[in-house]
């Protein structure tokens, strides 16, 4: 599973709740499963991306019982914009995601390959914090065929109902572009196996 590692470290840039608890947004980020399921993982005490501890013990597990279940034989790629299609137009380097208001000049980016890319620029006005979350020898993933998980708009609307702004880009689904949306077996020709 990928969250793009940018949307993990903004995580801990919202502002903490009663008694100084981490936001559920933040929680989730670092909870047991999401360490066992992120293909990547922001570890906002170290500031670093990696696989961690638990994805490590999951994967010796599954590798003790015979890997992953055979049954389907496919693992997608989560990121997308939830028609099971992608964002083929998505290409990297691109902006994603820009905030306003409360987190003005913060840009989440496309991923790109590459050494040091920067995939996220992250600014708090206060408690002031500025950030740049940068990755290494990742695939370029947004936007991949048959992607689920509209990260960036789910990002977007929760920051404008909480009285932000936002500037998201690639969202319009098929259906607001008035295409049909494959069937399932044409589906299935689309979308490769990754495994990460």
């Amino acid at each position: 599973m990928s969250i793009p590692v940018g949307v993990q470290a903004f995580a801990y840039l919202l502002p903490r709740g009663p008694g100084l608890k981490p936001r559920p947004f933040a929680q989730q980020m670092n909870s047991p499963a999401a360490r066992q399921m992120l293909w990547q993982h922001y570890d906002d005490a170290v500031k670093k991306t990696g696989v961690a501890p638990g994805r490590t013990v999951l994967l010796n597990e599954l590798e003790r019982v015979g890997q992953w279940p055979q049954i389907p034989d496919k693992v997608a790629v989560s990121n997308g914009r939830g028609d099971g299609i992608g964002l083929p137009d998505v290409g990297p380097r691109e902006v994603a995601l820009r905030l306003d208001v409360r987190y003005p000049y913060t840009t989440f980016y496309t991923q790109a390959q590459g050494d040091d890319v920067t995939f996220a620029y992250l600014y708090r006005k206060f408690p002031q914090t500025e950030q740049t979350i940068t990755t290494s020898g990742f695939p370029e993933l947004d936007g991949a065929r048959c992607g689920t998980l509209a990260t960036y708009e789910v990002l977007a609307n929760s920051m404008t109902e909480a009285g932000g702004e936002a500037d998201l880009r690639h969202t319009r689904t098929r259906k607001e572009r008035g295409e049909e949306s494959p069937t399932s077996a044409a589906s299935d020709d689309l979308c490769p196996a990754v495994r990460l």
